[in-house]
C-alpha cells in the first residue's frame, strides 16, 4: 500500500512538471478571478437574504405598511416570490461560475491525472450542471439526446438496477471507465430526479424537481460466481428492495444495525456474506463510507451514497500546486480499492 501511494505521488509530480505545469499556471490566473466572483456572489446572497429578513422583522407593528403587508396574503406571496427568485438567480450565477471553472480544470488537467491510479483508466468529465431546482432549464438544452453516446448507454445501465425510489430523470456527471489492476471497472457519478406536479393555493398547476438519490455506481466483477441475487441496503437510505427478494437474517448484530440484506436464496446469500465480508462492510461504515450493493452472478454493483458532488476541484485551492490534486485522486482510489477490500479477485472466498 505504501509503495502504491508513493508511486501515485511520484507519477503526479512528474506529470505536473513535464506536461501540466504550463496549463496549470494559466488556469491559476483564471481561478483567482473565478474564486473572487464565487465568494462575492456567495456573500451577496447571504447578506441580501439576511437584510430582507431583518428589514421585514424590524417594521414596527403599528406601522401602516406592516399592517398592509401582514393583512394581504397576496402581498406576502408576492414578496416571498421576489425574495426567492432573487436569491435563486444569485445562487444560479454562483453555480455557473463554479461550473465554468470546474469544466476547464477537468478537461485540461484531471483527464491525465486519473491515470496515476492505472494507465488503463479513462476519465470522462460531466457536463455543465445547474442546481436541481433549475433542471427544467437543463432539459431545454437536451431535447434530442444522442442514443449512441456513452452517457445514454450509462443511463441504461443505471435503469437496470431496480433498487431506487421513484424517479423521472437520470443526470450523469463524472465517469471513470477502463481497467484497474487488470479488472474491468466503471464508476458513474449520477443523481436521480423526480418531477413533482402540484397545485398552489390558487389551484394553478406547478412543477418542481426533487433529487431522490445522489452518489455513484461502482461496477465490476468478481472471480467467484454466486447463484442468487443479493441486495445489501444501507439502513436509513431510501433505496427499495427489488421484487422477489426476501430479508435475510444474519448472525452479526453489528452488521444488521447498519445494513439490511435481501435475497432469493437464504443459504447462498449467507455463503457470500461470510464473517470477513460483513466485517469489511462494517469497516466501510466506520470509515465514513455509505455503501449499498446489488450482487448477481459475477456482477458487483455498489452504490456509494453521497451528500455532495464527487470528483470536483476546489475553487479555493491553487490549481498550480500538485499537492491539491491528491484528495480527488484518492477519492476514486478509495472506491476502486473495494475490489481488494472485499477480495473480489479471489476465487476461494470473500
Amino acid at each position: 500500500m505504501a509503495n502504491k501511494t508513493a508511486e501515485i505521488y511520484n507519477y503526479i509530480a512528474n506529470l505536473y512538471q513535464n506536461e501540466l505545469k504550463y496549463t496549470a499556471e494559466k488556469l491559476e490566473k483564471k481561478r483567482k478571478i473565478y474564486s473572487f466572483a464565487y465568494k462575492f456572489f456567495t456573500i451577496f446572497a447571504i447578506l441580501a437574504t439576511t437584510g430582507i429578513i431583518i428589514g421585514l422583522l424590524n417594521i414596527p407593528y403599528d406601522n401602516p405598511n406592516y399592517q398592509i403587508i401582514m393583512s394581504d396574503y397576496n402581498i406576502i406571496i408576492f414578496i416571498g416570490g421576489i425574495v426567492i427568485s432573487a436569491i435563486s438567480i444569485i445562487w444560479g450565477i454562483r453555480t455557473v461560475i463554479f461550473n465554468h471553472y470546474a469544466q476547464e480544470v477537468k478537461k485540461k488537467l484531471f483527464k491525465k491525472l486519473y491515470q496515476a491510479l492505472d494507465k488503463n483508466l479513462t476519465y470522462i468529465p460531466g457536463k455543465f450542471k445547474l442546481p436541481v431546482c433549475f433542471f427544467g432549464i437543463e432539459q431545454l438544452f437536451d431535447l434530442f439526446p444522442n442514443k449512441t453516446s456513452t452517457t445514454f448507454l450509462l443511463e441504461q445501465t443505471i435503469r437496470k438496477l431496480h433498487v431506487f425510489p421513484n424517479y423521472d430523470y437520470i443526470k450523469i456527471d463524472d465517469v471513470i471507465l477502463g481497467n484497474y489492476n487488470g479488472r474491468e471497472v466503471q464508476i458513474i457519478e449520477f443523481n436521480l430526479i423526480d418531477k413533482q406536479v402540484y397545485r398552489d393555493s390558487k389551484g394553478n398547476r406547478r412543477e418542481k424537481y426533487v433529487e431522490v438519490f445522489h452518489g455513484a455506481l461502482f461496477q465490476t466483477s468478481m472471480e467467484k460466481k454466486i447463484k442468487t441475487n443479493i441486495f445489501i441496503k444501507q439502513k436509513n437510505s431510501n433505496l427499495v428492495c427489488p421484487n422477489g427478494l426476501q430479508e435475510v437474517k444474519l448472525e452479526s448484530n453489528e452488521f444488521e444495525k447498519i445494513y439490511s440484506v435481501y435475497s432469493n436464496d437464504q443459504i447462498e446469500s449467507r455463503y457470500f456474506l461470510t464473517t470477513t465480508t460483513m466485517d469489511n462492510f462494517i469497516k466501510f461504515k466506520q470509515a465514513g463510507q455509505r455503501i449499498s450493493g446489488y450482487i448477481n452472478g459475477k456482477s458487483v454493483n455498489l452504490l456509494i451514497h453521497a451528500s455532495k458532488d464527487m470528483f470536483e476541484p476546489d475553487i479555493n485551492k491553487p490549481v498550480n500546486n500538485p499537492n491539491n490534486y491528491f484528495d480527488i485522486i484518492f477519492q476514486a482510489k478509495m472506491i476502486l480499492d473495494i475490489i481488494t477490500d472485499l477480495k473480489l479477485e479471489s476465487k476461494t472466498g470473500l
